[in-house]
């Protein structure tokens, strides 16, 4: 599987953790691993973290959507009092209760769509302002309405400050990106020594990157931090694509360096050496092209939910 930027620093250092004690089994089998090829390997990996400083971006970006989400709810709650003065002001208002424009903010909230509130708030405010005299007729007050334009504004902000700090660090691994291609070769390289020497035992869990990516994402997760990880992908209405690509009609034979391409964007890869790839995808439906050398091209269509896995298993016929 293929995992996400942030996850591979991680990874990589599991597998070097791993390694160290190790290293003689590797040097016994091949002369690739003496020093000082753990050191340059670390080397690699710091290089990589401190570029994204990992740990400063999931822990802003978790602490934001926090916020996001409780302000974002919190709007609801006011929502529902001016459903009711709208409904209570009856014939007195200029368009009906149901055109204010409450339903659209509300959709907009229930959807994680951070970036339309706002848009969708500018129509409500506009039929509130020329409401007004009915509306504070049925208890609406000022504050009440200044209230609920603040908490959407930070909502507009929040949402803004986390899109740029997501933009940072894109443009940061995007202007290393060969270090970060460099650091997963190396790992990969590591992984696929540590499973030919451990083939058989329990140790080769170590060096698969399958088994270490369930546990750091899921496995050892508490509920909180799983339930905190769909907040997440909710709020960015993002969902995760979990691909397996396999022979036809074959047990346990998985095809590796299947190429998967996600028409519409900018994924072209590869599957790893269990034939995975794992990927965060926006909402919505896509096609995917999976191609791979003596093997007949497979199209099929998948539709990815925000805060959910979508999983698929696609097995490729062998060119007669």
């Amino acid at each position: 599987m293929q995992p996400k930027l942030e996850d591979k620093t991680t990874l990589s250092r599991f597998v070097a953790n791993s390694f160290e004690p190790d290293k003689p089994k590797f040097i016994e089998r091949f002369t690739r691993y003496e020093d000082p090829f753990l050191v340059n390997t670390i080397v690699l990996i710091v290089e990589c973290e401190n570029i994204v400083a990992t740990s400063f971006y999931l822990t802003q970006s978790k602490t934001l959507t926090g916020l996001l989400i409780t302000t974002a709810i919190s709007v609801r709650t006011d929502l529902d009092d001016f459903e009711i003065y709208a409904i209570n002001a009856g014939d007195a208002l200029n368009i009906s209760w149901k055109d204010m424009g409450i339903k659209a903010v509300r959709d907009c909230i229930s959807r994680k769509n951070m970036e339309g509130i706002a848009p969708a708030m500018t129509v409500l405010n506009a039929n509130i302002s020329a409401n007004e005299v009915a509306l504070t007729a049925q208890g609406m007050t000022q504050a009440k309405w200044d209230g609920l334009l603040a908490k959407v504004e930070q909502v507009r902000l929040l949402n803004e400050k986390q899109n740029k700090m997501e933009g940072d660090k894109e443009e940061a691994v995007a202007a290393n990106h060969q270090k970060f291609d460099d650091m997963w070769a190396v790992t990969m390289n590591i992984c696929r020594a540590g499973k030919a020497i451990f083939k058989g035992q329990v140790r080769a869990n170590e060096y698969t990157i399958a088994t270490l990516l369930k546990r750091i994402r899921h496995d050892g997760s508490s509920p909180d931090a799983i339930a905190q990880r769909k907040a997440e992908q909710m709020a960015a209405m993002i969902g995760e694509w979990n691909l397996t690509v396999k022979d036809f009609g074959l047990v346990d034979s998985w095809i590796e360096d299947a190429e998967v391409e996600i028409v519409g964007t900018d994924y072209k890869l590869p599957t790893d050496d269990e034939g995975k790839l794992l990927v965060d995808l926006k909402e919505g439906p896509y096609n995917v092209i999976i191609r791979r050398a003596t093997y007949e091209d497979v199209v099929i269509g998948i539709v990815i939910k925000a805060g959910e896995t979508t999983t698929t298993v696609v097995e490729l016929k062998g060119l007669e």
